[in-house]
């Protein structure tokens, strides 16, 4: 799993990459970054589960 993941950061990076045509682009250059925290915060303020896990 840990290499599947891995995979797919790594694709996931180099398409962000292209897709700016800028090599030294992140996930803070679109807010992707934040987006992820705000999600973050969300679930662990409304103590959002799913169910069976």
């Amino acid at each position: 799993m840990a290499i599947v993941v891995g995979a797919c950061l790594g694709l996931a990076g180099a398409e962000m990459q292209t897709a700016l045509n800028n090599p030294l682009a992140s996930p803070f250059t679109l807010g992707i970054s934040a987006a992820a925290t705000l999600g973050a915060a969300i679930v662990v303020v409304f103590n959002l589960q799913i169910p069976g896990i």
